[in-house]
């Protein structure tokens, strides 16, 4: 920040505003803005066509500073895209929208990866932030913009060379079908998914697809069946030492077990879906 208001301001006054709680010292780099309001008033301060410089000097002080701290992305990416250096922008902005969709931060992640995609050229990169967009707008519940995104991306289905992102499209269409109510195009849709896993070797695949088709029996009430579909796909990602897949597994039985009202073993089922 004295770098950047050389000229305009001594460090006299810049320990003043550290009283005021206004900026913080750090150890890399001299001072770094306390509240982006005033972030944006010293930008200002500056004649227009330095501007692009001092975003540019700042967001590799917050690359810097940050690397490691992902709840810092959005705002590398926020001073990388005035500073005009677009395929770092993109990179922090899907980043950041990836983290908050992990975390159902849904309006972030839906404004971060909107703004990825407007950097991006890649086919396969496109691809792949339709797909994390759509499931975004299927966790808020939008399920007409989560599905025009899948019809859109299934329309060029043939356009496509990477296989596991065409098997991507087809898992999370079905799961949106099956979530509507349409139960038997949910099921065309996920064999289709289950072809190209099954062509990859893509063990996780397949048994994403099984978790989908034990979903689809569940729902239409054949719990049996519905479990030992679930039982199989938990004996394959418990090989693949997948904690995440496991722990949904292990929570959907618990539900199985619940709706059959055996519920001191749907507890013991819950108990350890949490510790995972």
């Amino acid at each position: 920040l004295s770098k950047m208001l050389s000229g305009k301001i001594n460090d006299k006054s810049l320990s003043e505003r550290v009283n005021e709680k206004i900026w913080q010292p750090l150890s890399q780099i001299k001072y770094i803005f306390k509240h982006n309001m005033m972030r944006d008033a010293a930008y200002n301060m500056q004649l227009k066509n330095k501007l692009r410089e001092l975003y540019l000097i700042a967001s590799y002080a917050l690359e810097k500073i940050h690397k490691e701290n992902k709840e810092k992305y959005a705002d590398i990416a926020y001073h990388f895209e005035k500073g005009e250096n677009t395929d770092k922008a993109r990179f922090y902005y899907k980043e950041a929208g990836m983290g908050a969709k992990s975390e159902f931060k849904n309006h972030d992640a839906e404004m971060y990866l909107e703004s990825a995609l407007k950097f991006s050229s890649d086919k396969n990169e496109i691809t792949e932030l339709k797909i994390a967009l759509s499931e975004v707008f299927y966790q808020m519940g939008e399920w007409q913009k989560s599905r025009s995104i899948y019809e859109e991306l299934i329309n060029s289905i043939n356009e496509f060379d990477n296989k596991n992102l065409k098997g991507e499209i087809f898992i999370g269409y079905s799961e949106l079908l099956f979530e509507k109510g349409e139960i038997e195009e949910s099921k065309k849709s996920i064999e289709k998914a289950n072809e190209i896993f099954v062509e990859l070797n893509d063990e996780k695949g397949i048994a994403r697809v099984m978790m989908t088709k034990g979903q689809i029996m569940w729902r239409a009430g054949d719990l049996s069946e519905s479990e030992n579909i679930y039982r199989d796909a938990l004996t394959k990602v418990t090989k693949l030492n997948d904690g995440q897949l496991r722990a949904e597994i292990l929570l959907t039985l618990g539900n199985i077990y619940k709706d059959r009202c055996v519920f001191d073993k749907a507890m013991e089922l819950y108990e350890e879906s949490k510790i995972l």
